[in-house]
């Protein structure tokens, strides 16, 4: 999902550690299944190669920015998220539905973040119905405390998915949700795509920023 602002990396001090490669990083056996039976009550996703989100995000901080979103589904029912901002910085993802198991920035040496722990508060995946998780994620390599996030949604009427984008089959679900410690955020999860559009966000740093999708492909 795309985020309200993007990071000022250049700020970013490098670690005196070696920095991992993205791929040679994974979040624990536990917190995958823990995820993957949490998404299992969410809509299943169709079946596709790769998909690719054009968006244009406008936002009271950074201005109109345009972003792309590259989703490539994994054979363990992963999604791996590529969100480019712009030719030298890229933000990398590894997701189940809703849940971020891992990301890593590409601007400068950055650590991998990895998700350690999972909390499920609440699945009732239906119209009025309420899910709502928290993570708790580390550095690798180490260089600081653990980071909390999570999101606590309300769910919506399924509407057709292609009133979030022209031409895209099935359903899109509308969520309202607030993020752990942070402000609010609404969009859409696609069935299509098991991944969740964010259309208007909140931050306590970057303030409202809004989303639109100007085209989505998929790969079949």
């Amino acid at each position: 999902m795309a985020l309200a602002s993007v990071p000022a990396a250049a700020q970013v001090a490098k670690p005196t550690a070696a920095i991992p490669d993205f791929d040679s990083v994974s979040a624990p056996n536990s917190i995958v299944a823990a995820a993957q039976a949490f998404n299992a009550n969410l809509p299943a996703r169709s079946s596709f190669k790769s998909a690719r989100i054009l968006e244009t995000m406008k936002s009271s901080s950074t201005g109109t920015v345009k972003i792309a979103v590259d989703l490539l589904p994994t054979a363990d029912g992963l999604t791996r998220v590529r969100e480019i901002y712009s030719p030298n910085f890229y933000v990398d993802r590894e997701m189940v539905g809703l849940v971020q198991l891992k990301s890593k920035m590409s601007a400068v040496d950055t650590s991998v973040s990895v998700t350690q722990a999972l909390t499920v508060k609440a699945h009732d995946w239906k119209k009025g119905g309420e899910v709502s998780f928290a993570t708790e994620a580390v550095d690798v390599p180490g260089k600081g405390k653990a980071s909390d996030s999570g999101l606590d949604c309300q769910v919506g009427s399924p509407v057709s998915a292609s009133k979030v984008s022209s031409g895209l089959p099935g359903n899109a679900w509308p969520l309202d949700c607030l993020r752990l410690g942070d402000g609010p955020v609404k969009g859409y999860y696609v069935e299509a795509l098991g991944y969740f559009l964010a259309t208007r966000e909140g931050s306590k740093e970057s303030g409202i920023a809004d989303t639109t999708v100007d085209s989505i492909s998929i790969e079949r």
